[in-house]
């Protein structure tokens, strides 16, 4: 936002300064008619602020439009997002931003009102002598606003990038077709003993009875929700580790079904059965834990200790993104739902369902089947598995569509700027330019004259700011997955936009030059 609002700050001088220099023989005139310069800041001043509160009011006009969708973008990701509005106190601080730019860079002009002579600008000699420290000035400012646009535009790319490699990486499930819905369990309904056969059970027989339902299943927590249920272990034969709770595995609740339906593959071993957790006491490990502790050893018979029971291993499946798709996957040990005298009784779980039709059709039905074992029983938060990934990746979404928008605004006004100060500097050399076609030079030379311009400004810009965006690049690191903070592809993809935005910005101007008729231009000498 600081480097937008710098860079139509800029703009703003950038086009104050060109009207100065139109105006150059109306100040002449009021300072030989007895105007103060004080008097002249003045005006120029009140000029700057009409501008400034003309785009305030704009400016919160938009805002106001176009906060709601920001605020739906922003819903899964930021807390309390509905209760962000326009209030005065924001239209207030945007008034101030806007009135303190204004004054600040709304006073370039007055800079060179100790330049502005009167005898030279009335008699029309000023005209051909003035103006080199102004476009020197303009120019500088042109060049800070594409720089500035540059680690805008970096910063940019590469979230593009690092989203689409987000996208494609493996979560360690297959969320097409799978519904899913919480079932809090009621402290006060439901002991350890009676919460497996008297409710679990009885709503996973009667949604697998659901038609188009091909497979269903509870887990405790579902993966990639940012959420953690740990505790320690250890494993019989290994050395003891020196710090207890170094050794730290995350801990889910699952029934048999769960891994078919979410599409995790068992790689060793089997699934829960019905009789795990009743009589004897088993766990089934993910890839991440067997390799970290069984290496080139099946751990399938194996044992793990838990607070003090040992719990057999009977199943390896593969690994899920249990903290997000940008995190790596965890340790992770998974008890059979029955085992709740064990282990204790899961107070929220997480019904799946795969089905052959769209997962939402089914929604009242996994209602239904709930509700006919447990009347009063809530089910909350129904989600296709698809959503739960998608709202996972809500907060990097919001962060790449608000940098694309700074980085396209900020682009096109850089552009906008180069365009002026090209433009301009053709109208200053109009009758050079003239004289020059008058001599023998071609079409093609003059705009070659004019591009080279246009190409040295962006260039220096574009140098400035592939240097800042490697110093923004540190700032970004935590919000880059799978892309270097200085990736060159990315560097290579920039200043190849850049390079085609500035030369559409300076063909114009230097189209126009080619065609001056160098009778009409030395005519203004």
């Amino acid at each position: 936002v600081g480097l937008v609002l710098l860079i139509a700050c800029a703009n703003v001088a950038n086009l104050l300064l060109a009207r100065a220099a139109a105006r150059q023989r109306e100040v002449s005139i009021r300072l030989a008619l007895g105007a103060g310069r004080t008097r002249l800041v003045r005006q120029f001043l009140v000029e700057s602020l009409v501008l400034s509160i003309a785009g305030t009011v704009l400016g919160a006009l938009v805002a106001r439009v176009a906060l709601g969708s920001l605020v739906e973008l922003a819903s899964d990701s930021l807390p309390f997002a509905s209760r962000i509005t326009l209030s005065g106190h924001v239209v207030l601080f945007l008034a101030l931003v806007s009135i303190a730019s204004g004054i600040a860079f709304g006073l370039a002009p007055t800079a060179q009102l100790g330049r502005f002579g009167t005898r030279g600008h009335l008699t029309g000699a000023g005209k051909r002598t003035a103006g080199g420290a102004q476009q020197r000035l303009r120019s500088a400012l042109v060049v800070g606003e594409i720089a500035m646009s540059v680690v805008l535009l970096t910063g940019a790319v590469l979230l593009i990038r690092g989203f689409s490699l987000l996208l494609g990486a493996n979560a360690g499930f297959e969320p097409r077709n799978v519904l899913t819905a919480h079932v809090p369990i009621p402290n006060n309904a439901y002991d350890a003993a009676s919460v497996a056969p008297k409710l679990i059970t009885p709503i996973l027989d009667r949604i697998r009875a659901i038609p188009g339902v091909e497979s269903a299943g509870l887990i405790s927590m579902l993966p990639i929700q940012e959420a953690y249920a740990n505790g320690s272990y250890t494993v019989p034969g290994e050395p003891q580790p020196v710090d207890a709770n170094s050794r730290i595995a995350e801990f889910r609740f699952a029934s048999d079904g769960v891994y078919r339906t979410l599409g995790v593959p068992l790689l060793a071993g089997r699934d829960f059965e019905v009789t795990d957790g009743v009589n004897n006491h088993v766990v089934i490990i993910n890839q991440t834990f067997a390799r970290n502790h069984f290496q080139g050893v099946s751990p399938i018979g194996r044992t793990v200790a838990i607070g003090g029971p040992a719990f057999t291993i009977v199943g390896v499946v593969g690994d899920v993104r249990q903290a997000g798709l940008d995190q790596p996957s965890l340790e992770e040990i998974d008890f059979p739902y029955r085992d709740t005298l064990t282990v204790g009784v899961p107070r929220d779980a997480a019904l799946v369902m795969k089905t052959r039709l769209p997962a939402t059709q089914l929604s009242a039905s996994l209602r239904d089947a709930v509700r006919s074992v447990s009347p009063g029983q809530p089910v909350y938060r129904e989600m296709t598995m698809q959503q739960v990934l998608d709202q996972s990746l809500t907060g990097r979404r919001l962060n790449l569509v608000l940098l694309l928008v700074f980085a396209g605004v900020a682009l096109a006004l850089s552009a906008a700027g180069l365009y002026g100060v090209i433009s301009y500097l053709v109208t200053q050399r109009t009758p050079e330019i003239g004289v020059r076609i008058a001599l023998g030079a071609r079409g093609r030379d003059v705009m070659q004259l004019v591009l080279r311009q246009g190409v040295l400004l962006s260039g220096i810009g574009l140098a400035l700011g592939l240097a800042g965006a490697a110093a923004l690049s540190r700032v970004l690191r935590t919000l880059l997955y799978g892309v270097s903070g200085t990736d060159p592809a990315t560097y290579v993809v920039v200043a190849a936009l850049l390079a085609a935005v500035a030369i559409a910005a300076t063909w114009l101007p230097a189209r126009r030059a080619a065609r001056v008729d160098p009778v009409i231009a030395m005519r203004t000498e």
